[in-house]
């Protein structure tokens, strides 16, 4: 069964003299939505700021499906206490479904990028595949098992771990938009909450 992740942006700032984390994430109205129906749609929808599902991204965010054994920045630390309403609903209606809930610093994503350049992988692949790795390339595509008939080979090769670094561009971007500036004094007010669903 296949694991994905559920990824809020949240920032820290003072609101009628309170000081507090806010979501910052998108949301669109959700055309499947029917009032009334508790067990149906949402009435909006998230459209977070990273979307796919990258185990060795996982891996490093939280030690989850750490299938090549790369360090993550942390073992999962819970639902912080101060998260937003937004965050703490979604992970009231996973419920028990939800797991390995967490959160993160742009700064501590951005000092794993700095000491981490590259990261594990590990899988079976094309013979034209695993000559890519073989000269220092990235493969084209690999899978974590493979039927014999496809003949595939395993590799263990290292590479950049694009997933974070668009993820990183991603923060810093709503650090400029909200803060009107991304100096690295306003990176700490700004963090993701996540958990993960099998």
């Amino acid at each position: 069964m296949g694991c994905d992740i559920h990824l809020y942006t949240e920032y820290y700032r003072s609101i009628n003299n309170s000081e507090k984390w806010i979501n910052n994430d998108l949301w669109k109205i959700n055309p499947y939505y029917e009032p009334g129906n508790i067990d149906g749609e949402q009435e909006l929808k998230l459209s977070p700021i990273w979307r796919g599902r990258d185990y060795n991204l996982f891996a490093i965010l939280a030690d989850v499906r750490n299938y090549d054994d790369n360090t993550p920045i942390s073992q999962p630390k819970g639902v912080p206490k101060d998260a937003s309403p937004e965050y703490l609903k979604a992970v009231e209606q996973y419920g028990s479904d939800g797991h390995s809930h967490s959160y993160l610093s742009l700064p501590e994503l951005i000092e794993y990028s700095k000491n981490n350049k590259l990261i594990k992988y590990q899988g079976m692949m094309s013979q034209f595949n695993a000559d890519l790795v073989d000269a220092g390339a990235m493969p084209n595509s690999w899978c974590g098992w493979a039927s014999p008939e496809l003949k595939y080979v395993h590799r263990e090769w290292f590479g950049a771990n694009e997933s974070l670094e668009q993820l990183i561009q991603a923060m810093k971007k709503q650090v400029r938009e909200i803060y009107y500036d991304d100096s690295e004094s306003n990176y700490e007010r700004f963090r993701i909450v996540f958990f993960f669903d099998n």
